[in-house]
């Protein structure tokens, strides 16, 4: 019979995973088209966004990543005419989607 090893003798074997990032990709989006309208109510804490593209509106949850191309952007940065995609959060509430990530095209 061979002899049992044990796990500190095996420096090799893992007992966890590391994830590397090598490099940032957009992907697809969960929808695309051009921005037809954009909202603004509120301030502060309290303002709410909506963009609509293609004449569908969406409201913007307060942590959505803007960006353009593979740098942040600021919501001014957003104009009607602008083509972007957009990937929704995992839920919605009746027909509304909520949008966590905007990506505006060169």
């Amino acid at each position: 019979m061979g002899r049992r090893l044990d796990a500190d003798e095996l420096p090799w074997q893992t007992t966890g995973l590391r994830l590397e990032i090598i490099a940032l990709g957009n992907g697809a989006g969960d929808a695309s088209g051009k921005v037809t309208g954009l909202v603004t109510t509120g301030e502060g804490v309290n303002v709410e966004r909506i963009i609509e593209i293609d004449g569908v509106k969406h409201r913007l949850l307060p942590f959505a990543q803007l960006r353009k191309e593979s740098v942040p952007a600021q919501f001014s940065e957003i104009t009607v005419g602008k083509q972007v995609k957009i990937w929704f959060a995992g839920y919605d509430f009746g027909n509304e989607k909520f949008v966590t990530k905007v990506v505006l095209d060169s």
